[in-house]
């Protein structure tokens, strides 16, 4: 028979491997069938599946699999399906023959990203490039062993889930795995500053951080910090279960990074709302990086931070529980997210006072003028002379800060 065919029950077997006189087990198949989620490539969506739900059918209608029938399983193996992208790697073709080209064969001195080839004649002509699907014959296959050796399980990891959404291709460029490794040392840097601070922390303070912060007593800048972190465990925590959108959730984490790096000298922000944030952040990126979450957790805490509630292992934590915030009057409520030449610095938060009102020019203004004077806007504007032009979006949802020359402040920004 197919091998597909032999291959289309093995999840009915797994919970009754030794059962040596049928199949499975009645009991078994009703404990764990339908299968919750099936994940596969196209060619599983086509092949597989199709073969599985046929021996689903047949099974459901046999004493093996006696709640196969009911109305809720429909004889179905599987409850949700999720086929995912195919990555394709970088490919070279000779433009005249449309040959395949190792990358040895090539010239990547001049342009890596457009290499040429030296002809017989010694012509040199530019190899066309492409994304096409995997295979030794078109020599365009990537090693993850090596990849995993040079930058890390947990880097390659966060840069394939990063790359695209999971139902999409992937076109697999190394060097774009450069964001997550700065994301990384920034995720490292913020737990370093923090410990630093925690190590000064007597005995006698440290019972502040055994207890989620308390709104009451919190100023509006740490409000809005908060309101960041809950929203990133609601939106993380719905992408892990319901929509599986895992490129959004590294989104969400970076920019959840973002906000408390930016915060750590809010004088504003008392420690402890600075260290359940940082705390939350690496629970939430343990299931896409558990070995560089743990070491971060490691390190946050020191000897004397001991309690119940700071497990010493953060993957047998439990999980984050998202808790809204109550809206009031005190609590600011116009969210800016601030671009520089297009590339996100930082999300800030501000009552809107009487912005509602302002024409579009005297909006601009106003926006301007608070977001030079806010925290991050000391960190990120200053210094950086007049903008060519500001494109305020959505009513200051948005803002974008052009700068004709935009390099200009990244060098004081790296030494801040």
């Amino acid at each position: 028979m197919d091998t597909f065919v032999d291959s289309s029950w093995y999840f009915a077997r797994f919970p009754d491997p030794h059962n040596s006189t049928v199949p499975f087990s009645p009991e078994s198949a009703d404990a764990v069938l339908p299968v919750d989620i099936y994940i596969g490539g196209v060619e599983h969506a086509i092949l597989h599946l199709l073969y599985a739900r046929f021996i689903s059918k047949f099974l459901a209608s046999t004493s093996l699999w006696p709640s196969g029938s009911a109305p809720n399983t429909k004889a179905e193996p599987f409850r949700k399906l999720i086929t995912q992208g195919m990555v394709h790697g970088k490919t070279y073709t000779e433009p005249s023959t449309g040959r395949f080209l190792k990358p040895a064969e090539l010239d990547f001195t001049t342009n890596p990203e457009s290499p040429t080839l030296v002809l017989p004649n010694g012509e040199r002509v530019d190899a066309n490039v492409s994304y096409e699907k995997m295979s030794k014959s078109k020599y365009n296959g990537v090693d993850p062993g090596e990849f995993i050796r040079k930058y890390g399980a947990d880097a390659m990891r966060a840069h394939v889930l990063f790359g695209a959404p999971v139902s999409e291709v992937l076109e697999w460029d190394e060097g774009r795995i450069i964001g997550v490794q700065r994301w990384f040392g920034k995720v490292w840097r913020v737990v370093k500053a923090v410990r630093e601070e925690l190590e000064e922390k007597t005995d006698a303070d440290v019972h502040m951080f055994f207890q989620p912060p308390d709104l009451s007593s919190l100023s509006p800048q740490a409000i809005f910090l908060w309101r960041i972190v809950q929203e990133a465990v609601h939106d993380v925590t719905t992408a892990l279960e319901t929509t599986y959108s895992l490129n959004t959730t590294i989104s969400t984490l970076m920019l959840l990074t973002n906000a408390i790096s930016t915060r750590l000298s809010n004088q504003a922000i008392a420690l402890p709302t600075i260290y359940h944030s940082l705390s939350i952040l690496l629970h939430l990126l343990t299931p896409i990086a558990p070995a560089f979450a743990s070491e971060c957790w490691e390190h946050l805490h020191p000897l004397h931070f001991s309690h119940p509630n700071i497990p010493s292992n953060i993957i047998l934590s439990p999980w984050p529980t998202y808790t809204p915030l109550p809206t009031n009057d005190t609590t600011p409520d116009l969210t800016c997210v601030v671009q520089i030449n297009g590339k996100l610095r930082f999300t800030t938060m501000f009552s809107p006072g009487p912005s509602k009102g302002l024409a579009e020019e005297e909006l601009k203004d106003w926006l301007v003028e608070r977001l030079e004077g806010s925290e991050e806007g000391k960190k990120y504007l200053a210094g950086r002379g007049k903008p060519k032009r500001i494109v305020v979006v959505r009513r200051g949802k948005v803002v974008n800060f052009v700068y004709t020359h935009p390099f200009k402040g990244i060098r004081e920004e790296a030494s801040r």
